[in-house]
């Protein structure tokens, strides 16, 4: 006759609990039914202008039309527009100067930075830190044309070393 062993059954209950839970851990949320009576999403008020700092500079990001999509970008310490959309190429705006080098937003940086100008405002620094890598690796594309247009005197900065002598 088996004889009932307290620490085997203490053990075997222990582990199956210790399952139970785990697997309570893994599952899915339960999902709620959308209805009538459920009020709709929050949308943020829409934001025109987002600027930040990005390495060195100061850069502000524009939408003009009220469409939630950047169509600029500029300096915000000359504000001199940099990188611009084809369709307001040809258009002025108050207080801002077109920089000698104006470029063509391609998609990568029109999407990354209509995303930045987009984000809420509790987004996490993270996020804010991913997509200013990707904004910062979408203009490294439009570098040596950039570079061709400022000229190699520019480029080739000693950093005042002949003030020395």
């Amino acid at each position: 006759m088996p004889v009932f062993n307290p620490k085997a059954y203490t053990s075997l209950v222990s582990s199956v609990f210790l399952l139970l839970l785990l697997g309570a851990c893994a599952a899915p949320a339960p999902r709620e039914e959308a209805s009538a009576e459920t009020p709709a999403a929050q949308t943020p008020e829409p934001r025109s202008l987002y600027c930040d700092s990005f390495m060195i500079y100061d850069m502000c990001a524009q939408d003009v039309d009220g469409d939630r999509e950047v169509d600029f970008l500029y300096f915000d310490d000359t504000k001199e527009i940099f990188m611009i959309t084809e369709q307001y190429q040809d258009q002025t705006f108050p207080g801002l100067i077109r920089h000698k080098c104006l470029q063509i937003l391609n998609d990568g940086i029109r999407n990354t930075s209509t995303t930045i100008l987009n984000l809420p405002d509790d987004a996490s620094r993270l996020r804010r830190s991913q997509l200013k890598s990707r904004l910062l690796a979408g203009y490294a594309y439009y570098l040596p044309t950039i570079n061709k247009c400022m000229g190699e005197e520019e480029l080739d900065d000693d950093f005042g070393e002949s003030d020395f002598y």
